[in-house]
């Protein structure tokens, strides 16, 4: 028995018969080129639930994808920036995004796809919110104005964002 399937993120499942009689369900991550992922079973409808699993948990919706699109595209924005000017006071200004109207398997999924850090905000006045990993650069200015980009673009595509300021 050999089950193949790709998912609409570009992973591989594959599950195999293997020579001691179990059946192993692998997922293949062409980001790394490397399998993520790896479940076994002694029984073939246990390896079939596995593979059906793994390409669900595997797959998104296309909302997730332009999602992650425009966190990228806001990336690009920032980097716009990256060679002005950096003086000025020392500032840890981070990119948040407002996630408290998405569900879980949409937050899952999102922090799968995204090439950013997405990290809930552990406070109850940012309920809802995740600092978002955006390559920055500098610590001062630069800083400031690269986060603030970022966020002018995220908000021109409705998406319910914001600056984090904190000063050093």
């Amino acid at each position: 028995m050999k089950l193949n399937s790709t998912t609409n993120l570009d992973y591989r499942v594959s599950t195999v018969l293997l020579p001691s009689g179990e059946f192993e369900t692998m997922v293949f991550d062409p980001r790394i080129e490397d399998e993520c992922e790896c479940l076994r079973a002694k029984f073939i409808k246990r390896a079939e639930a596995n593979h059906k699993t793994m390409v669900e948990k595997y797959s998104t919706s296309d909302d997730v994808v332009v999602f992650a699109k425009h966190l990228d595209i806001a990336n690009d924005e920032a980097q716009k920036d990256v060679d002005s000017e950096d003086g000025g006071t020392c500032n840890l200004d981070s990119l948040t995004i407002d996630l408290s109207k998405k569900s879980r398997k949409f937050i899952d999924h999102l922090k799968m796809i995204s090439r950013f850090s997405i990290d809930k905000i552990e406070s109850k006045m940012w309920k809802g919110s995740y600092f978002v990993g955006i390559r920055l650069s500098g610590q001062g200015n630069r800083r400031s104005r690269m986060v603030e980009r970022a966020s002018k673009y995220l908000k021109s595509q409705n998406i319910d964002c914001s600056v984090y300021y904190q000063m050093d």
